[in-house]
């Protein structure tokens, strides 16, 4: 899956076969432009539905700021302002943060995740007046944007061989 929009971050996909369940994103470098470019690694072993859940757990990691900001002096054309840097925010938090993201993404898209389960260890551990519910409801608002995700209209068809970034 390659995004690709006006002043956001630009997204590959690359399927990685030693990663069971766990999928990361992580900063690659600034471009010429100056815009930030991330590689978010999903796994092929996920089902559309589950892959598309994971994809909105690491871009809630990165728009909530977890791998550092996007900073922007004025507000940009669509409306996104960027988000801060968060990079000292503890594992518990930025799990807790990042699978938010996800659980609304999803819920609003239809689809039930095991959000609960996934959670259940970090919960116990978790310092919640670290946790910015208004960083992650703006964080999953932009991945709708971005993704044109509409209430309970997502849709899955199967997969079909691609050549490079999807």
């Amino acid at each position: 899956l390659a995004l690709q929009a006006r002043g956001s971050p630009s997204l590959t996909r690359a399927a990685l076969d030693s990663l069971p369940h766990q999928m990361r994103s992580r900063l690659i470098r600034h471009n010429k432009a100056g815009y930030l470019i991330y590689r978010v690694t999903l796994n092929d072993r996920l089902d559309d539905k589950e892959r598309f859940v994971t994809l909105c757990h690491e871009l809630g990691h990165i728009f909530c700021g977890h791998l550092g900001p996007s900073l922007s002096a004025s507000e940009r054309e669509n409306g996104e302002t960027g988000w801060p840097d968060r990079r000292k925010l503890g594992k518990n938090e930025r799990e807790i943060e990042a699978e938010a993201v996800a659980y609304l993404i999803a819920a609003r898209a239809g689809l039930v995740t095991a959000s609960a389960a996934y959670l259940h260890g970090y919960a116990e551990k978790v310092d919640m007046s670290q946790v910015e519910t208004e960083l992650v409801v703006r964080a999953a608002s932009r991945i709708e944007r971005l993704g044109k995700v509409h209430y309970g209209m997502m849709t899955f068809k199967a997969n079909e061989p691609t050549s490079g970034p999807v």
